[in-house]
């Protein structure tokens, strides 16, 4: 009993002492509080840092951990603004590229660095190796077929013996579709001679013919015109197995095509990335007024985790100011009086001021979950005005005097 009297007694002798100083000299006291709390929500601003990434919340030595860290030392930084760009057209998106390219460029104060396409001179020499076995098959046969032409072509090249040749060999594919086509005829009509086995004669390829009558035009029609885009893969390749020669970043299918920004950071803030993807989309939007069919948007693990930053920020920001108010009211309701209600939510404002100064100065850094508990210190930190509200009140109806009614509050509390 004597332990459990000790124990009680030297929390009630503190708070004793804590009520006589405060009283002693009230205005100092509230004017000591009020000011600890503004240094302590300047101080927040200033230092706290805001700890963005999911990695942080997952322990430092495990298998997956590491192997990440690994990954980063040997290829560094793979975190970009990705732009996805929607086209109607491979030609319309890579327009659109290029012309969102050159205003980014230009944005040095946002933009550290914008990759749109890659540099394929170093497959040279080596672009057979990333064809399939079914293509290489393909390109094997095409080329033993036009092997006469090659070869004539190697003797008396020009573009006139290429039109002579490609005249021969057109002639030559004609008569041998119609012969076919013939042949098939009469055996289909033939008695007891089965049809519905006979594959359809192959149609004739003339995409090599339209690609080059089409450079043809463009020397003609623009003599200063260096890109050059050679016909000769659509003539061994169909046209979506040949090479992107500009190197551009698109999808397997050239549905989208990509561009990567690499930003520049303002501060290491809880939305450090807000001003580059603000002046990234601003200049999407811009671009898209001269293409407004093609769609475009921002993505990545940056530009995710600063939308999602900055809806935690406002969510908590707003669920914190519907906490006080809803606190404030049900304070007002409950007790019927305006005045204290109002000072023991003041009470709690300064109580929120000292606890993120305090988190600030041991801690440090909050995460995306530790944020969101500062509208629950609301509803947890009000209870303390709750129980010394009531208890005064209580007491000072029944004693009368000030003094004695708040030091019996603070004795129970």
């Amino acid at each position: 009993m004597k332990v459990t009297f000790q124990s009680r007694r030297a929390p009630r002798s503190f708070m004793l002492w804590l009520m006589r100083v405060t009283t002693a000299r009230p205005w100092l006291t509230v004017g000591s509080a009020i000011a600890l709390a503004l240094l302590g929500i300047g101080y927040t601003a200033a230092s706290l840092e805001f700890v963005t990434s999911r990695n942080a919340m997952a322990p430092a030595d495990a298998p997956y951990m590491q192997a990440y860290e690994r990954i980063r030392q040997d290829f560094g930084s793979l975190d970009y603004l990705v732009v996805v760009v929607e086209p109607p057209t491979l030609e319309r998106g890579k327009q659109f590229v290029q012309a969102l390219t050159t205003r980014l460029q230009a944005d040095t104060q946002h933009v550290r660095e914008v990759i749109h396409t890659l540099d394929t001179s170093s497959l040279e020499g080596k672009k057979l190796l990333y064809l399939s076995p079914e293509e290489l098959r393909t390109l094997q046969r095409r080329l033993e077929d036009a092997q006469d032409l090659i070869y004539d072509l190697s003797d008396t090249p020009g573009l006139v013996p290429l039109m002579s040749l490609l005249n021969q060999e057109i002639s030559r594919a004609l008569v041998s579709h119609l012969t076919r086509g013939l042949l098939e005829s009469s055996s289909s009509t033939e008695p007891g001679t089965a049809s519905a086995g006979t594959e359809p004669a192959q149609a004739l390829d003339i995409t090599f013919l339209a690609d080059l009558f089409s450079q043809m035009e463009v020397a003609l029609r623009e003599s200063g015109h260096d890109a050059f885009a050679s016909p000769w893969g659509s003539f061994f390749l169909d046209d979506d197995e040949v090479f992107n020669n500009e190197g551009y970043l698109t999808s397997k299918d050239d549905r989208f095509l990509f561009v990567l920004v690499d930003d520049r950071t303002t501060s290491s803030g809880f939305v450090k990335h807000a001003a580059a993807l603000e002046a990234l989309r601003s200049h999407i939007a811009e671009v898209q007024r001269d293409f407004p069919d093609v769609n475009a948007g921002v993505t990545g693990g940056d530009a995710l985790s600063n939308d999602e930053m900055v809806a935690v920020q406002h969510d908590t920001m707003l669920a914190t100011v519907i906490a006080l108010a809803g606190v404030a009211v049900l304070f007002i309701v409950a007790f019927g009086q305006i005045g204290r209600p109002l000072l023991v939510v003041a009470m709690l404002m300064i109580a929120l001021g000292w606890t993120l100064g305090f988190a600030t100065l041991t801690v440090g850094h909050l995460n995306i979950f530790s944020v969101s508990f500062l509208p629950m210190l609301v509803g947890l930190g009000i209870d303390v005005g709750i129980h010394l509200l009531a208890r005064y009140g209580e007491e000072r109806t029944r004693q009368g005097d000030f003094d004695a009614a708040l030091h019996t509050a603070y004795l129970v509390f």
